[in-house]
């Protein structure tokens, strides 16, 4: 099981009890012209569930390509928790939802469009079969996929895996921190000053109380601060190319 696969598994544990945007890089291999922003997609299925109460993810910590997602909350059903995840690439949609098939059941099957995905009740999946143009059917069933990347996008996911690791003991695991920043930073000149300019030391102590009283919450939060990190790792690997005209 990989480790985003064992965060999900507590995150959404701790949030639904028995289950489980709009940050863009700038460059061609993400951007086309005239299309909807990924914050406008997720936000517009988002709209289909009717949520009470969201959090926003700003990108995707642990996986190279840009993301944007919401986290919906309805308190009056047990405190469950729906996720909608669009990404820049619609290859990724496969590749990523191989970590969330444990969280996939009948309870709480899956649903998918050309880039994005959404995980959460029944009723609630259902409607977004309903309201959103070119969903799928809905399903439990994810296919098992080729989820090899291509070397500048693993180098990237590494990169980045270890930025949310070091964001995350920054705050909760200040020994590790000091003890592997010198390494990372050795390994992506730089790391050490994008990491500590990017959560103020308020933030670090706020962290630090979600993951004490409400851990499924950490996700969101430290995806705020993750975004120079993620530029960081993708400017280091994928060169940017010209826009299409």
């Amino acid at each position: 099981m990989t480790r985003r696969a064992r965060y999900l598994i507590i995150a959404l544990a701790v949030l639904a009890g028995a289950a489980a945007v709009a940050f863009l890089l700038s460059r061609s291999e993400h951007n086309t012209t005239k299309e909807r922003s990924l914050a406008d997609i997720a936000n517009s299925i988002a709209r289909a569930i009717g949520c009470p109460d969201k959090e926003y993810l700003y990108d995707d910590l642990y996986f190279w390509d840009t993301m944007y997602g919401v986290n919906c909350y309805n308190e009056g059903k047990g405190g469950k928790v729906t996720v909608v995840r669009a990404y820049r690439t619609p290859e990724s949609i496969p590749i990523v939802l191989q970590d969330w098939q444990p969280l996939i059941t009948s309870e709480r099957p899956l649903i998918t469009g050309k880039n994005w995905f959404a995980v959460g009740s029944a009723a609630e999946v259902q409607r977004v079969r309903k309201l959103v143009e070119g969903a799928s059917a809905i399903t439990t069933h994810v296919p098992q996929v080729d989820h090899s990347l291509s070397p500048e996008r693993e180098a990237v996911t590494t990169c980045v895996r270890f930025a949310a690791g070091a964001i995350n003991d920054r705050a909760l695991n200040s020994a590790q921190y000091r003890q592997m920043l010198p390494y990372l930073d050795k390994m992506y000149p730089g790391f050490k000053r994008v990491i500590e300019g990017s959560m103020p030391a308020d933030s670090a102590q706020e962290l630090k109380q979600i993951s004490e009283h409400d851990v499924g919450r950490l996700e969101p939060y430290i995806s705020k601060y993750g975004i120079k990190a993620k530029e960081f790792c993708a400017d280091r690997f994928i060169k940017p190319t010209a826009s299409p005209k």
